[in-house]
């Protein structure tokens, strides 16, 4: 066990030295070649009304801006009182996210209650077990008051697998769907 944590500690200290000395190597780590498939589901309640400029402006500055690129695809879903899907489709070039950004600017947040199970469970749904190829993420995006908590588990386990960001009266989850075999061999792995 010793001989592993100074292995570890080796190695980190070796890409330590290499990002001092030849920082440009960082830059070229940062290239993404696995695509993408972005699940967006943004509370359409009241509880979002008072912060949604804010929310949104880090969705157009890490999500659309940031995290995908050209050929990634983004689905986007109100869960108001209904949970509809109000984008769906593949990143082509500038002019796109420039249409994205002005949907989330015209985003209206009056509804009573947010459907979060039903928007959820669509996501998960399209995903529907996507993995090797592709990367995929589940994004919840919501107001502190509304029922967006994984300790208010309201979609039967699919909150099982995430982690909140929080923010001045609204949070982001991050979830990972469909991943339940993966979690298990890796635990299967860990024990032997």
């Amino acid at each position: 066990m010793y001989i592993l944590k100074g292995f570890k500690r080796g190695i980190r200290r070796g890409v330590l030295l290499v990002s001092l000395l030849f920082p440009c190597l960082l830059g070229a780590l940062d290239i993404r070649k696995t695509p993408v498939d972005m699940y967006v589901v943004i509370d359409g309640s009241s509880f979002m009304a008072g912060t949604k400029e804010e929310a949104f402006k880090w969705l157009n500055r890490e999500i659309i801006d940031r995290i995908l690129q050209e050929g990634d695809s983004l689905s986007i879903w109100k869960a108001g009182n209904s949970a509809d899907l109000i984008y769906t489709g593949s990143l082509k070039d500038g002019a796109e996210r420039e249409q994205l950004k002005n949907l989330l600017e015209s985003f209206k947040t009056e509804d009573q209650r947010a459907d979060f199970e039903s928007a959820l469970k669509d996501a998960a749904r399209l995903s529907g077990g996507k993995t090797g190829k592709r990367f995929v993420y589940t994004l919840l995006v919501g107001g502190t008051g509304s029922a967006l908590s994984p300790h208010e588990d309201i979609s039967g386990g699919l909150f099982r697998y995430s982690r909140v960001e929080e923010f001045s009266g609204w949070r982001v989850l991050s979830i990972a769907t469909g991943i339940q075999a993966q979690v298990r061999r890796a635990a299967l792995e860990f024990v032997q």
